[in-house]
């Protein structure tokens, strides 16, 4: 990973942390080691997607997009409105125009995050949130 993807990665799980650390949720991040707690906690995932280039001169810029995907890990039985509740609370705290600064150079959330459809197994209910991240260096 080039040094631009991990000031994308490191930016927004810092936007992240910011988030959850008020509201006492844990966070199980890419390659780091996790325990699951007894109860809810977020789990994050870095996907960078194709680098593009729009522009014709080898000097102009590359656009650096891909998918920061946040999913609310639920304790079955308590029902899917807490999770959603959740994930609209994280879509909202990365809402469409939100500006993430200790990007280089900053970011700005250009759309909307998606929620995607609550997935049950015996333990959990997980609901995906992707939020789309674009940026022109």
């Amino acid at each position: 990973m080039s040094a631009i993807e991990a000031s994308i990665h490191t930016a927004l799980e810092q936007h992240l942390r910011a988030f959850a650390e008020p509201r006492g949720l844990r966070v199980a991040r890419q390659g780091y080691d996790f325990t699951p707690p007894d109860g809810e906690y977020l789990r994050s995932s870095f996907m960078p997607n194709r680098t593009t280039n729009p522009w014709t001169a080898f000097s102009d810029p590359s656009v650096f997009q891909g998918i920061f995907q946040i999913t609310v890990v639920w304790p079955a039985g308590g029902g899917v409105d807490p999770a959603l509740t959740l994930a609209a609370d994280i879509a909202n705290h990365f809402g469409r125009g939100t500006r993430i600064p200790a990007a280089d150079p900053p970011m700005t959330i250009e759309e909307r995050p998606s929620i995607a459809s609550p997935l049950q197994d015996a333990s959990s209910l997980e609901v995906p949130i992707s939020i789309r991240y674009r940026l022109i260096r």
